[in-house]
C-alpha cells in the first residue's frame, strides 16, 4: 500500500432540513424501513466502532489510511439540537478528525459544537435574499446574509480559533451568472472554497459544463487563489465516502441521474470491508479529490 492518507466518511445524521433546495437530490430510498443509527446508541457506538478499525478500512481502500475524518452532514445536522453537538463530541474523544457541513443557519444558537470541530464547512451559494428565495436556500423569511455571515464567523473564531473555516458554494442555474459570490466570500480568509457544478437528478437536469465553465471565468480572480477548488461533475461521481444515517454506504451510478444510488448492506451487520466492496468507489478520484481539498 502506499502513503498514509486521510479517509474522510461524509455522515449523514439526518435526512431533516430546514431548507428546501430545489436542487437538492432526492429523498433517497424512502420505502426502506432501516433505522437511523444516530438515535439508537448502540448501534451508534458499533458504527462508530467500525470506522476506528483502521487496518481493515486500509485493507478495503488499498491505501495505508492512517486518520478518519468524520464529517458530519445532512439534511441539516444542527436540527438535531444537543444530540449533533453529542455525536461531536463523542466522535472527537474517541480520537476521529471531525468535521461539519452545515446551511450556517442554526450555528448561532448551536455554537457549542464548534469546540469539538476541527473543521466547518459553510454551504454558501449566494448572498442575495431574493436569490436564496428562488433557489429554497431559506427557511420562510430567514436565510444567511452577508451581516449574518459576518457575525457567524466572528463567534466561529472566537469560540475555536484553531478550526478550519470552509465554504462550499453548489452552482445551479440560480447564481450561474453571479459575479461577486466567490470575492464576497474570500473577504472571510477562508482556509478553502470548494466550488462544485450542480449534479442533475430527477428533479432537475442541473447546468451544463459551459455554464459551469463560464461562472468560473466570471469570477475569475477569485477562483485564481489558491485556496479555491473547483469540480466538475466527473470529479464529485465516485469519488467520496458517503453513509446513510441508516449506516449504509452509498455511491451515485453515475454523472447520469437515471442510474440512481448503489447501496451497501448496513455496515453494522456486514461490516466496513465487506460493505465498501457492494458499491463502486473510484480511488483514483478519490485521490485527486482530496489532493485539492
Amino acid at each position: 500500500m502506499g502513503r498514509s492518507n486521510t479517509l474522510v466518511i461524509n455522515q449523514h445524521v439526518t435526512k431533516d432540513c430546514n431548507y428546501r433546495c430545489k436542487f437538492c437530490f432526492p429523498d433517497r430510498e424512502k420505502n426502506v424501513n432501516l433505522p437511523n443509527v444516530f438515535k439508537n446508541p448502540q448501534l451508534r457506538d458499533k458504527l462508530l466502532s467500525e470506522y476506528s478499525k483502521l487496518d481493515v478500512i486500509s485493507s478495503a481502500i488499498g491505501e495505508n489510511i492512517s486518520d478518519i475524518r468524520i464529517n458530519l452532514i445532512g439534511g441539516e445536522p444542527l436540527l438535531l439540537g444537543k444530540k449533533c453537538t453529542a455525536i461531536a463530541k463523542q466522535i472527537k474523544e474517541m480520537g476521529f478528525t471531525v468535521s461539519l457541513t452545515t446551511n450556517g443557519l442554526l450555528l448561532q444558537e448551536q455554537s457549542e459544537i464548534l469546540k469539538y470541530l476541527d473543521i466547518i464547512h459553510i454551504s454558501i451559494d449566494s448572498l442575495e435574499e431574493t436569490v436564496c428565495k428562488a433557489m429554497g436556500r431559506c427557511a420562510g423569511n430567514q436565510f444567511v446574509s452577508k451581516e449574518r455571515l459576518y457575525s457567524l464567523v466572528k463567534k466561529i473564531r472566537e469560540i475555536n480559533p484553531k478550526v478550519l473555516l470552509r465554504f462550499n458554494v453548489v452552482v445551479s442555474r440560480f447564481n450561474c451568472d453571479d459575479s461577486t459570490i466567490i470575492s464576497q466570500l474570500q473577504k472571510f480568509k477562508p482556509n478553502k472554497i470548494k466550488i462544485v457544478q450542480q449534479l442533475s437528478d430527477t428533479k432537475d437536469e442541473g447546468i451544463s459544463e459551459h455554464k459551469f465553465k463560464r461562472f468560473i471565468k466570471i469570477n475569475d480572480d477569485a477562483c485564481k487563489q489558491t485556496n479555491v477548488a473547483v469540480m466538475n461533475n466527473s470529479d464529485l461521481v465516485q469519488s467520496c465516502l458517503m453513509v446513510g444515517e441508516d449506516g449504509r454506504i452509498f455511491q451515485n451510478g453515475s454523472t447520469n441521474s437515471n442510474d440512481g444510488y448503489h447501496y451497501s448492506e448496513p455496515i453494522v451487520e456486514a461490516g466496513f470491508k465487506k460493505a465498501f466492496s457492494q458499491v463502486p468507489f473510484s480511488i483514483k478520484k478519490w485521490k485527486q479529490r482530496y489532493q485539492i481539498e
